[in-house]
């Protein structure tokens, strides 16, 4: 199972600059990490990198596999 199955069925929120958002998929493209989020309106924004969010809120930070996840 792959990091965007996971956030099918796992509510993660970023928060990027001053705002809370869910993240909805993460893509790997040219060295760079794009994401995908939605805000409380189902509003989905893809400008945005994983470099851009500044705080991660996750139920499964403490249960991450490393094999799905990755180590940083």
């Amino acid at each position: 199972m792959g990091i965007n199955e996971k956030l099918q069925d796992t509510d993660v929120l970023v928060k990027i600059e001053y705002n809370w958002y869910r993240l909805d998929s993460v893509d790997m493209k040219d060295g760079e990490m794009p994401i995908v989020v939605s805000d409380e309106d189902d509003n989905q924004y893809t400008h945005w990198d994983m470099a851009d969010v500044d705080e991660m809120d996750s139920p499964v930070e403490n249960t991450m596999d490393s094999n799905v996840f990755g180590i940083s």
